[in-house]
């Protein structure tokens, strides 16, 4: 990705979560995952008569 500032290339940065660019210092945050968000595994057979039941 291109930097908005210079047009210099724009690398991933883990400590901020997002990316800088090495010629000017412009950063851009990313959107974080949530953290908090917990997937719960579903049986599937279950989970078709749920979302079609009517």
């Amino acid at each position: 990705m291109k930097c908005s500032n210079c047009g210099g290339t724009m690398r991933y940065d883990v400590a901020s979560f997002g990316l800088v660019c090495d010629f000017c210092g412009h950063t851009k945050p990313l959107h974080r995952p949530e953290e908090q968000y917990v997937s719960e595994e579903r049986d599937f057979e279950s989970a078709l008569r749920e979302n079609t039941a009517s």
